[in-house]
């Protein structure tokens, strides 16, 4: 009986010690997704940042445009469309790829609470064979 409570107690603890180190690795990877997600979170910011700087330019610029030149006004709202439709689409993208780093997150951050939870019932099983 003692050998076997010896050994079940030593596996007890092997597993802990594999639960606490996947607990550890799983920490360590949210740690990196949150640093990831902030970078791509501060380039996509950056990105909408310039985004509105060159509309606020182009804009401006087209002023200007319409007041010296009146008969290729078209030609330019056409450009400045055509542009405007490819920075939101890069927006969406950064969007889409955050959206995508938020829900990895949110499945990293379930795991290590699944593995906090089994971490705390090994305690108690711990506590119980001692």
């Amino acid at each position: 009986l003692q050998s076997s409570l010896s050994q079940l107690q030593q596996e007890s603890t092997e597993a802990l010690h594999l639960w606490k180190a996947r607990a550890e690795e799983l920490e360590s990877l949210v740690a990196n997704l949150e640093n990831t997600m902030e970078e791509h979170d501060s380039a996509a910011n950056e990105a909408i940042s310039k985004w509105e700087e060159r509309c606020d330019l182009l804009t401006e610029k087209l002023g200007e445009a319409e007041d010296r030149i009146g008969t290729s006004y078209n030609d330019k709202i056409r450009g400045l469309n055509d542009s405007i439709t490819a920075h939101r689409e890069n927006e969406k993208q950064l969007s889409c790829k955050n959206d995508d780093l938020l829900e990895q997150l949110g499945e990293v951050n379930s795991q290590k609470e699944n593995l906090l939870n089994i971490n705390s019932v090994l305690e108690e099983e711990k506590r119980k064979v001692e």
